[in-house]
């Protein structure tokens, strides 16, 4: 077993015993193996506003299953749905658990359901997922994978409700170039407890929309974490203006045209141009500048770390009452 001075990327915290992330979220410790991890006190950063007395046992190993969750799925005609074994490939795509409830929900489900959205497809409605728990003072582990293959374009609703006592993993699978839009909706009763743990793996170009709303259930606790593969072609500049004055003249002056005037390698480019008054800012978007992907261009600035800048070098004429 890993103790909290071995685990991999972990230091003490000031709070006292407990141990945070050196760097970022992203980099946390993750296993598949509950023993992995350290049982929470309550002390740890990633625990210490979750109430640990009101999980039933989730994160200390004595939350035997003892009932079954039922999903429930409405697809979009386009869509596919498939109830799997642990060993399916596919199991995992989108990520490792990263706490000690997540790796247990691994380690205890029997069936998964995987929801494909096929390549180049864009749905003609939501696709609804309905997880009921086990019911009152039942136990029961889950995992639901919603896998968007490359260009797909989907919606997706997962509702919980229901009683009893829940883990489990959401997968989300965002392949290249894919638009997916996921809202969770925790619609439980009164008694629930639910831990979830959604493992998100973005492709090259993928967009995921993401939003949780919990308007039920005794204690209800959802963690994320995202992963990415290559990161793609498109580039982004954003310029912010000093005064509203300012703002005023950047925004009528600089125009797409006048943009891929002052950037020659965006002249055969399209480039999306998006207004941000409160920010007295403008954001350009050049897809296909970085093209085919940073791990794969050739220009030497491959992240277009120094657009900015040499944008800003640029020479153009200013009103005098703006210097």
């Amino acid at each position: 077993m890993a103790t909290p001075t071995t685990q991999h990327g972990l230091t003490e915290h000031s709070h006292g015993g407990a141990v945070v992330p050196q760097s970022s979220r992203g980099d946390r410790f993750t296993s598949y193996d509950v023993d992995a991890f350290e049982v929470p006190g309550g002390r740890e950063e990633d625990w210490r506003f979750t109430p640990l007395k009101r999980l039933n046992g989730l994160h200390n190993g004595t939350a035997v299953a003892g009932g079954a969750a039922v999903v429930d799925v409405k697809e979009s005609p386009e869509v596919r749905v498939e109830r799997v074994a642990r060993d399916d490939k596919r199991i995992g795509d989108g990520g490792v658990p990263a706490d000690r409830v997540s790796a247990q929900a691994w380690s205890a489900f029997t069936q998964a359901t995987v929801i494909t959205f096929p390549k180049e497809t864009k749905t003609t409605r939501p696709t609804v997922v309905t997880v009921t728990g086990p019911g009152e003072g039942g136990v029961a582990y889950g995992h639901v994978q919603l896998r968007a293959e490359a260009f797909a374009e989907a919606v997706v609703v997962v509702d919980y409700r229901g009683s009893g006592t829940y883990a489990d993993n959401l997968e989300i699978v965002a392949l290249d170039g894919s638009k997916l839009t996921v809202v969770v909706v925790h619609d439980w009763n009164d008694d629930a407890v639910h831990v979830g743990a959604h493992l998100v793996r973005l492709g090259r170009d993928a967009v995921l929309k993401h939003t949780v709303v919990t308007i039920g259930g005794s204690l209800v606790r959802a963690s994320p974490t995202v992963t990415y593969g290559d990161k793609g072609g498109a580039a982004n500049v954003g310029l912010w203006a000093v005064s509203p004055e300012a703002y005023a003249w950047l925004r009528g002056y600089l125009t797409v045209d006048r943009f891929k005037g002052l950037l020659t390698e965006a002249a055969s480019l399209p480039v999306e141009r998006y207004e941000l008054p409160n920010l007295l800012a403008l954001n350009f978007v050049v897809p296909g500048l970085l093209a085919p992907g940073v791990s794969g261009t050739t220009r030497p600035d491959a992240q277009a770390k120094g657009l900015g800048e040499y944008l800003r070098s640029r020479l153009v004429p200013v009103p005098v009452d703006l210097l």
